[in-house]
């Protein structure tokens, strides 16, 4: 009999404790604040990563992706030491030249404008299939005190909705450590 009253009340005690905490975990899953997204810093730029991008140096520039190859969509930001020619009319004035690829098909251009990002004035062109055919590229283009940034965002047109979401969390987080001109 004793022996029943200890099984019953050590089954209850467990069933407690195994309730108590799986409500335990369903009301940290529902109330604590989701971890904060990672943030992709050099010496003279950061920004916060959209879900799912990477980034990394190859060589000379700063290149991001999202997805596993072939990417969805791929982003290149390159920095130089900047001379008089880099100015914002002349990146607005060469934004508004459509290229031409190896096959003789000519890039349209949907829009040539200026931006304001992170304290910093940027000339902001969306062409279509300047760098790869059926393929959308945002540029964006600002000078500092001391450099000249340009970035790329390259991605599917049948993509292009979810990926301007990500550009827009990456570059509204943007922070530059150069004095803006």
């Amino acid at each position: 009999m004793m022996a029943a009253v200890f099984w019953a009340f050590g089954t209850a005690f467990v069933l407690t404790l195994a309730a108590l905490g799986a409500a335990g975990l369903l009301a940290a899953q529902f109330l604590a604040p989701s971890p904060p997204l990672p943030r992709f810093i050099t010496d003279t730029f950061e920004f916060t990563l959209a879900p799912g991008w990477s980034c990394d140096l190859d060589e000379t520039e700063y290149v991001c992706w999202k997805g596993k190859p072939p990417r969805d969509a791929l982003a290149v930001i390159a920095l130089k030491r900047r001379g008089p020619q880099d100015n914002l009319g002349a990146y607005e004035e060469h934004l508004r030249i459509p290229k031409t690829d190896r096959d003789g098909t000519v890039a349209n251009i949907r829009s040539v404008e200026h931006r304001a990002l992170a304290g910093h004035d940027w000339i902001e062109a969306t062409h279509d299939s300047s760098e790869l055919r059926n393929y959308v590229t945002i540029y964006l283009a600002t000078v500092t005190s001391q450099v000249g940034v340009v970035a790329t965002f390259s991605f599917h047109r049948d993509s292009e909705q979810a990926v301007r979401r990500d550009m827009d969390i990456m570059m509204d987080s943007l922070k530059i450590h150069q004095q803006s001109l």
